[in-house]
């Protein structure tokens, strides 16, 4: 009766209100730590699969450790009285099976991010829960699984230690409803006064992540960060007034075309990222150079203005793509030389180190700012956390870190307390 009760007598905690009793082909459940995000999904495909016999649910957590310890664990406290009798949980063991079944020939699957995506595939369902932000091919896979039967794709999570624009740009492009749910007293009822001020105190002790543990907002500051002296005094509306000089920083990533460029302002060592081009795809020094022309021509800026240009070593056909790029864009303007050449960066023993530090100091010196519209130059000062490995979320922010590496490090080598930094 105990589980009866569980799910019978559960009282939903009021933001979260919405979300459990209405039906949604998409929905987003962004919220803080410890609000209750995965209980209130448990409770809402419970309720379903108890109601609608025959039903089919899908459970998808980070790990099958959290599948079995923290989704497994609220399931089996909703379902356990409708259980099928061969099918039954053991607290600190998990279930003895990964498709819980129902008397009612209802069934929920239990999968986790570790499964490789195509193991998620070929399976039409009523509800899929993703619980914490899923990789784009384990969300693509599992998207698929509930159109057959009309079901519902809901996305519970925490935007916290890793960048989700990718998927913020679905929900919001595609207009998904949203429950936004922060750590506040009247959002954790069952919290005594002293545990939530506990909690409070440990959400205190990484300020970093605080605007997503939280206030449940997309973005904050990931923690083991490479540029910890950035913060988002960092971060301002417009851009520099009065006389500038312009400069262009170009990373050609792993892939020649696979390009990331910043576009930059600076007076002395006051330094403004003032716009950026980064492209996800393959693309031609012919589509990469009417790509730049476009991202000067919209900041008010003539080609012939430029005046720093700084690039990558990478070839192409024996060729440096610097030199395509240059080309490209002497053809676009059909002049007889390019209005400005982008020289290839530093590459010497130590310069990568220096480079970063130059943009660490920056940063907290306050002599770097970054526009608020340059918001993948934001994702990557605000998580970026060193990684080069190929295909990895963190690498390709490593492509945006390389190219304001370049330019920042040749406006700064010579600046006295940036020349300090080079320790070699």
């Amino acid at each position: 009766m105990a589980a009866v009760d569980a799910l019978n007598k559960f009282v939903p905690s009021p933001p979260f209100q919405e979300f459990v009793c209405t039906h949604h082909p998409q929905m987003a459940i962004r919220a803080a730590n410890r609000v209750g995000k995965t209980r209130h999904a448990c409770f809402k495909a419970a309720k379903h699969m108890v109601a609608n016999p025959s039903s089919r649910w899908r459970f998808v957590g980070p790990n099958r450790a959290q599948v079995q310890d923290v989704s497994g664990l609220y399931l089996s406290q909703f379902l356990a009285p409708y259980l099928h009798p061969k099918c039954y949980y053991l607290e600190g063991k998990g279930w003895n099976t990964s498709t819980i079944i129902l008397r009612n020939g209802s069934i929920c699957q239990l999968k986790s991010y570790d499964d490789r995506p195509d193991t998620h595939a070929g399976t039409s369902l009523d509800g899929v829960v993703l619980d914490e932000p899923p990789p784009k091919a384990h969300f693509a896979e599992n998207q698929a699984r509930v159109i057959d039967r009309g079901g519902q794709f809901i996305l519970t999570f925490t935007a916290v230690n890793r960048p989700v624009g990718w998927m913020r740009k679905i929900i919001e492009e595609q207009s998904w409803p949203q429950v936004v749910v922060p750590f506040q007293r009247q959002n954790v009822p069952w919290y005594s006064e002293e545990k939530y001020d506990s909690m409070i105190a440990v959400f205190r002790s990484s300020p970093w992540q605080w605007a997503q543990r939280v206030e449940a907002e997309w973005e904050g500051v990931t923690e083991g960060r490479v540029y910890t002296g950035f913060t988002e005094e960092n971060v301002r509306k417009q851009p520099p007034r009065g006389d500038v000089a312009v400069g262009i920083g170009v990373d050609h990533g792993t892939v020649a075309g696979h390009q990331a460029m910043t576009l930059v302002a600076w007076r002395g060592s006051q330094i403004w990222v003032i716009d950026e081009y980064i492209s996800e795809w393959g693309t031609t020094p012919e589509q990469d150079g009417a790509s730049i022309l476009a991202m000067l021509y919209r900041n008010g800026i003539k080609p012939g203005e430029v005046l720093l240009g700084v690039g990558d070593t990478n070839f192409a056909g024996g060729y440096r793509v610097n030199d395509l790029v240059e080309d490209a864009i002497k053809a676009k303007l059909g002049g007889r030389f390019p209005p400005f050449r982008i020289r290839n960066a530093d590459k010497s023993p130590g310069s990568v180190d220096f480079g970063m530090r130059c943009v660490n100091h920056a940063a907290s010196r306050g002599d770097l700012i970054v526009l608020e519209k340059c918001t993948h130059t934001l994702d990557m000062f605000r998580n970026w956390q060193g990684g080069r490995t190929f295909g990895t979320d963190d690498a390709k922010l490593s492509h945006i870190a390389d190219g304001i590496r370049y330019i920042l490090a040749e406006i700064l080598r010579d600046v006295p307390q940036y020349a300090r930094l080079r320790l070699a």
